[in-house]
This record gives structure tokens, C-alpha cells and sequence, in this order.
């Protein structure tokens, strides 16, 4: 019976591909508070089993003209990064920016693997949350400037101890605004909430844009009597 051979592997091994980011999102996440973030969410190739020793990401506003270093040093173990939307200069007021990410990783030989495509996410201007404290009617409400196409609220319940208590469903329906046009929206907080919330927590509003491929968050205190 003949025998093959596979073939002889390069030494050292060829330098890792790119990381592929898998969702680029804002989202909530609790730093020495909770803030507002761009959510980084990444993969390796399943294939590539040399030893990564850290990611690197790149970052890119409108104005820059060369992607800048936002993060090095992050372990081979995590996939995930999250950048406070305060240290991001938000578009202004009915308008939208783009910024722009790439990642690369380095292996265990100290070398530069293949940079990523650029992939982005789109910043809209915030709502502007109207609730700090909440009322009889346990009512939320935010106002929305306008936006030029659909679009969708999303509301967060947050405890300041143990994160994430609840998020709205995706609305059955976009709202729309026209030129100029600011609506104000409201939100009944279900009664079973309010022993998770009592005392000082968080609420955010989420808004989505499908066609712009838009988002925007904005995050206060809430007091829950």
C-alpha cells in the first residue's frame, strides 16, 4: 500500500489571519459606572491554531486621516471589547458619523498577523432621557430629535449591583420623524420591576435606525422611591 506524506509545515508557522468582527453594536456596560459603549465583538478562524498572544484594535473618526491604535494588550482568551461612547465625539445634533475599526492579532513569535477589513457602526444623535425620578405613574419618558428614516426605541432597566434587569421587545413598528420635528415617547414600567430597582439604578434608551444602519444610547440615574 502507498504511503503519502502530508507536507512539511513552514517553521515558523505562517502569521495569524485577521480576526473577523462578528457585531459592532452599542450597548450598556458598567466601567467604574455604567456608560454607554460601542460593543467590539470578534472570532479567530476556526483553522488557525497558532498561539495568539494579543489583539490589537485600530480606530478611525471622519476628521483622522490614518486609523489610530484605540486598545493593545488584550488576551488571546477574550473577544470582546467595549469603548465608552464619552470617548467618542458624537455627531451633532440630525446628523450621524461613522467610525470606523479594524483588529489584527500578534502571535507567540512576536508577529504582526493580517489586519482585518474595516468594518464600522453609525452614531446618530442621542434622545434626551426627561425621567430621573420616578413618579406615581411609573412612566418613563425621553424625547427624539429628528431622524430621516425608521426607527426604534429600546429600553433598559438596569440595577447599579447586578446589571441588566430588563430590556423592551423590538416595537411592532418604526416611528418616524419629519424636518425639525422632536417627539416625546413614555414607558410604563411594569410593577414587578420596581423591587429590583428600588433605590438609585439606570435607565437607557436604545435607538435603531435599520436603513441608516444607525444607533444611539443614551444612559442617567433613575431613583425608584
Amino acid at each position: 500500500m502507498r504511503l503519502t506524506c502530508p507536507p512539511p509545515q513552514p517553521f515558523p508557522p505562517l502569521p495569524p489571519k485577521a480576526p473577523k468582527f462578528v457585531a459592532i453594536e452599542v450597548d450598556t456596560k458598567k466601567f467604574d459606572t455604567y456608560r454607554p459603549a460601542v460593543h467590539l465583538h470578534w472570532q479567530m478562524d476556526l483553522n488557525d491554531s497558532l498561539d495568539i498572544t494579543e489583539y490589537i484594535i485600530l480606530k478611525k473618526m471622519p476628521l483622522d486621516s490614518n486609523f489610530n491604535v484605540l486598545v493593545r494588550g488584550i488576551p488571546d482568551s477574550v473577544f470582546d471589547f467595549y469603548e465608552p461612547l464619552d470617548n467618542i465625539i458624537l455627531p451633532e445634533e440630525l446628523s450621524f458619523k461613522s467610525v470606523l475599526y479594524r483588529i489584527f492579532a500578534k502571535d507567540n513569535y512576536g508577529r504582526s498577523g493580517d489586519t482585518s477589513n474595516i468594518d464600522s457602526i453609525v452614531l446618530l444623535w442621542p434622545p434626551i432621557l426627561l425621567t430621573d425620578t420616578l413618579k406615581n405613574d411609573n412612566v418613563l419618558r425621553w424625547s427624539v430629535s429628528s431622524i430621516q428614516a425608521g426607527f426604534f426605541n429600546y429600553i433598559y432597566l438596569i440595577n447599579d449591583s447586578s446589571g441588566l434587569i430588563w430590556k423592551s421587545p423590538k416595537p411592532d413598528t418604526p416611528s418616524y420623524l419629519t424636518d425639525g420635528q422632536i417627539a416625546v415617547f413614555s414607558e410604563k414600567i411594569n410593577s414587578s420591576f420596581l423591587p429590583l430597582l428600588k433605590g438609585n439604578c439606570f435607565w437607557a434608551v436604545k435607538i435603531e435606525a435599520p436603513a441608516l444602519k444607525a444607533e444611539s444610547m443614551e444612559l442617567r440615574k433613575l431613583y425608584v422611591p
